[in-house]
């Protein structure tokens, strides 16, 4: 029998339960997590998706060790600065077919190389949770931007998480482009660090400025007042587009219709919506729309490596690493 597991039960790993509670294939879930208020809330959650015939079981654990022994898919939605740990004590101990990572991956450059090490040598398959790439709206924007020799990306707004957030829109530019190779200047990133809502943690503000290597180009600013909702621009040689996603309303004009604007609606699916779908590709094809833990590996570590040496510059110390999750 099929079994299903979310590690770490917070706000993000009770959306990816909520999900699978609308899988549409036979499984059994099992849910971790040390808190047993996070458990609980989870388990509030899980209970508010009407009920489901496919859900044969679903087990609360607080203990890594109580997960049965063959797990086909485990989504980690731990932070990230315990995610490799989480990671490398699951592979060591059962045998899992694929995982769902969430995003910032991990703090430190050498945890990417021994979580890939670790994969290859157990065999298991990972993607990595930038679901951009899996929104309708995105896959039909794709399509108009097929053969833009170039593409131009700016995101601004108030305090949207800088750090933490950067990783999704770097990710659905790749997905445009299909260019992997970034790198990040920090020249215009606010020299103040500041505090994270999640204790512990860091964010940014100011703009980080990217670029691929044929030159497409990324501009990331999060202003550090204000509550200016996010504004995400994307132009090329052959489109123009200006989405408003807490609205779910784009502005688009091509080239090919003389440049006239023209309005649309959107929706911007919830993680509750999405990672059943993820899982069910995984399961029956062996692959999901998702970028893959290489290509991410790629994607992360330019920008892990600009923020950790901002951070290192005016945070003081040579703290090799970057507390962002």
């Amino acid at each position: 029998m099929t079994t299903l597991a979310v590690i770490g039960a917070g706000q993000l790993g009770s959306r990816h339960l909520q999900a699978l509670g609308l899988i549409t294939c036979p499984v059994n879930i099992e849910v971790v997590d040390p808190s047993t208020a996070s458990l609980t809330r989870a388990h509030e959650l899980f209970y508010q998706v009407p009920r489901n015939e496919n859900i044969l079981s679903i087990r609360f654990l607080n203990r890594l060790e109580d997960l049965s022994q063959e797990i086909a898919v485990a989504v980690v939605a731990t932070n990230s600065d315990i995610r490799r740990k989480v990671v490398e004590n699951l592979l060591h101990t059962k045998q899992v077919r694929a995982l769902l990572l969430e995003k910032i991956l991990f703090q430190k450059y050498e945890d990417y190389t021994a979580v890939y090490e670790l994969l290859q040598a157990k065999k298991v398959k990972a993607w990595v949770n930038c679901p951009r790439r899996m929104w309708p709206f995105h896959a039909e924007l794709k399509h108009l931007m097929d053969g833009s020799r170039w593409v131009e990306y700016t995101v601004s707004g108030s305090n949207w998480g800088l750090g933490c957030n950067a990783i999704h829109f770097i990710d659905h530019l790749a997905s445009i482009t299909g260019s992997l190779n970034f790198t990040f200047n920090t020249n215009l990133l606010d020299r103040e660090i500041k505090k994270s809502s999640r204790q512990g943690y860091i964010e940014f503000t100011g703009t980080l400025y990217g670029w691929t290597e044929r030159h497409d180009k990324i501009y990331l600013t999060s202003y550090p007042e204000g509550n200016a909702p996010v504004l995400v621009e994307i132009n090329s040689d052959i489109l123009r587009c200006v989405l408003r996603e807490n609205e779910g309303i784009a502005m688009i004009s091509q080239k090919e219709t003389g440049w006239q604007w023209k309005e649309l609606n959107f929706t911007v699916p919830y993680q509750s919506q999405l990672t059943h779908l993820v899982v069910m590709e995984i399961l029956q094809k062996g692959t999901c729309q998702l970028t893959n833990y290489d290509d991410s590996w790629q994607m992360h570590i330019p920008l892990l490596n600009s923020l950790t040496e901002h951070y290192q510059k005016y945070a003081g110390g040579d703290r090799g690493f970057c507390p962002i999750t």
